[in-house]
């Protein structure tokens, strides 16, 4: 399919945001990325039709590229419109794959992998996937399940409970300071690296997630009690990044900048309406150089898989940064 020149989108937006050239060319771009997933597990309505497609292709464009302003970032700072499609692609499919209804277990893994990838205890031995401690040298690894399940019933951990399906909030099974302290005790008594897809399975066992009791979160704490307050009422309604761990990440970003990087993006966020072309002027460097280094940027935010509010606030943290080293 031949698209439209690069200039033709940027004009049309300019002139009236969204336009028939960018929606055809976003639609395209939602119907084709959807049909490689199953639609029983992506879909709305479990089938992909028109409406499945227009609904997904409708909050993508509000809440990705709108309300979150990425749409017209790429517009400033890409060049063609094969860019546009490759980042409008991978976007659209992180959306959608974030849209798939949330379990124990998804929540589980990604609560493991931060925990790894924040804490300083914690290091990559050797491989992305092997999991050790930050003081050891050269470990062999764990190469059996059994191990793993066995060195991890030996730590004690509080009752579990998951809430059921009419529940407000997926149940997180076990605290995060519970969760931390077991995979501490667990790589401590191995004395080996653990590949993360073995930690996984082995916690599948030891938190016997096919077989917990269910609780609602709208159940009473004090069945005795008509005014009791609920699990509702105690337990957190969202699971947001706490600032304290948002400074963090803004801190470690943007010492991972090089000097350049750093000042390409104090230059870009000094503008009210910043283009390529002002940030390669004010600092006299090229556009792609400028572009590139938004990209490496762009890239750590997305990998930290944060919300696109917990995003926002990293770049006003990273602005503060920037203001304070001029």
């Amino acid at each position: 399919m031949k698209y439209p020149d690069f200039h033709v989108f940027t004009s049309e937006y300019e002139a009236e945001g969204i336009g028939d050239a960018l929606y055809t060319f976003i639609w395209n771009i939602v119907e084709r990325v959807t049909h490689r997933y199953p639609a029983v597990f992506y879909s709305p309505n479990s089938i992909w039709d028109e409406d499945a497609i227009s609904g997904l292709c409708h909050d993508f464009i509000i809440e990705k590229l709108l309300k979150a302003g990425w749409l017209e970032y790429y517009l400033i700072s890409l060049e063609t419109t094969g860019q546009l499609h490759h980042k409008l692609q991978r976007d659209f499919r992180h959306f959608l794959i974030n849209r798939r209804k949330k379990d124990e277990l998804q929540n589980l893994v990604r609560r493991v992998r931060k925990i790894l990838t924040m804490n300083s205890k914690f290091m990559n031995c050797s491989s992305s996937n092997l999991w050790g401690f930050q003081d050891w040298g050269s470990r062999e690894s764990v190469q059996q399940l059994e191990e793993v399940v066995q060195a991890m019933y030996k730590s004690s951990i509080p009752p579990m409970t998951r809430y059921n399906a009419n529940s407000r909030k997926i149940s997180h099974l076990i605290s995060t300071p519970d969760l931390e302290r077991l995979l501490v005790e667990t790589i401590s008594d191995l004395e080996r690296c653990v590949d993360f897809d073995l930690l996984i399975h082995a916690l599948r066992y030891r938190l016997n997630l096919l077989d917990i009791q269910e609780f609602s979160l709208d159940e009473a704490l004090d069945v005795d009690n008509d005014n009791s307050e609920t699990y509702a009422d105690v337990i957190p309604a969202s699971q947001e990044t706490s600032t304290i761990e948002l400074i963090d990440l803004a801190q470690r970003i943007y010492s991972q900048l090089s000097v350049r990087q750093q000042r390409t993006l104090g230059a870009y966020l000094s503008f009210d309406k910043p283009t390529l072309d002002g940030v390669s002027d004010q600092l006299g460097i090229s556009k792609s150089t400028v572009s590139n280094d938004l990209n490496h940027l762009q890239n750590y935010i997305i990998a930290a898989e944060i919300t696109e509010e917990e995003a926002q606030k990293v770049f006003e943290l990273l602005s503060e940064l920037c203001a304070d080293t001029e």
